[in-house]
């Protein structure tokens, strides 16, 4: 049995959603439990605007072949303020198994994590997610990145490339150069 995202079809940008988003204020928003995040509010948060404070060097990612990676880039939300790292890591022997997140650095729970060429992964439900999956925040559990899901292909069409798979990670995540 696989896991499919199917009911996290929330994080494609629409245009109902992103005037939901675009509703809420700093106020709304500020006296959010990180440690328990319901999946509205992780909608929110994962659609909501984010910008680097510190950046990665984007051609050793297009060029590094066959080494080991431990990126970590700090970025912040547009309208409230909540600090994030993300992490970009690859070992030495596996060079197409890769992972890249996003997590509070408040609390260091995981928003999203992509890992490709990682293993199947078995969920609490007793469900198979594939080899390359996502995990997405979920209060059901201590550890929020507990659960993994199928990666749509459509947010992440190139996933063995680790330079594609960054790009397609900001996009996913809203996270963009203040320009």
């Amino acid at each position: 049995m696989v896991a499919y995202a199917s009911h996290l079809s929330f994080l494609l940008f629409s245009n109902k959603k992103v005037l939901k988003i675009n509703a809420y204020t700093g106020t709304d928003m500020a006296k959010l439990d990180l440690n328990s995040l319901d999946d509205e509010h992780v909608k929110l948060l994962i659609n909501e605007l984010k910008y680097p404070e510190t950046h990665i060097d984007v051609n050793e990612l297009k060029t590094i072949v066959a080494s080991r990676i431990n990126e970590r880039q700090e970025i912040i939300s547009f309208k409230l303020g909540i600090k994030y790292l993300l992490t970009i890591k690859r070992g030495n022997i596996e060079k197409d198994r890769f992972s890249i997140s996003i997590i509070f650095k408040d609390t260091y729970h995981t928003l999203v994590r992509i890992d490709i060429n990682g293993g199947t992964h078995d969920n609490p439900d007793g469900t198979i997610a594939p080899k390359s999956h996502i995990h997405i925040y979920n209060d059901k559990y201590d550890k929020k990145d507990r659960f993994a899901y199928e990666i749509n292909l459509k947010d992440f069409p190139d996933i063995y490339n680790l330079y594609n798979v960054y790009m397609s990670f900001l996009e996913y995540n809203n996270i963009k150069d203040l320009e």
